[in-house]
């Protein structure tokens, strides 16, 4: 699945009762001018990833790569694959679980923030200048790094 920003707006892909990806998704945002390509995942429902999640992004600004409930947060991503956040900058607003066979990459100079991270698990790749914020918390549960490897 690909979902790509043209232009003139932000394209949005929602999930509704649940996805598993065994494949490639690739979000790819032109976030220069507020715009952007994301995944929106509603309250409650899982978004698993068993594949790869490619996220590229082509400027600096940032974008909303992973969506749900602005409030709670609770979208659910669930990740056993790999997750890239190739180029630029982008924010989470999702649940987000990397269970022990989930791997996250952050390209040089690219910018992760966590919004509602839970259990860290698996290996978090950190590129150099590479920067993961863990910036909030919801539903009462705190961020938890467990037996993960950076």
């Amino acid at each position: 699945m690909k979902i790509a920003f043209i232009g003139g707006g932000n394209m949005a892909t929602a999930i509704i009762g649940g996805l598993l990806n065994k494949g490639t998704v690739e979000i790819n945002g032109q976030t220069a001018t507020q715009e952007s390509a994301y995944l929106r995942i509603p309250s409650g429902v899982t978004f698993e990833n068993q594949g790869t999640l490619d996220l590229n992004f082509n400027s600096t600004y940032g974008g909303w790569s992973l969506l749900s409930n602005s409030s709670f947060q609770d979208g659910i991503v669930l990740n056993k694959g790999q997750v890239n956040l190739n180029s630029g900058s982008s924010s989470w607003e999702v649940a987000f679980t990397n269970t022990s066979t989930g791997q996250v990459s952050l390209a040089p100079g690219s910018v992760l923030s966590m919004q509602n991270g839970k259990t860290l698990a698996g290996s978090f790749d950190l590129a150099s200048g590479s920067t993961l914020w863990l910036s909030e918390n919801h539903g009462g549960i705190p961020t938890t790094f467990q037996s993960a490897t950076i």
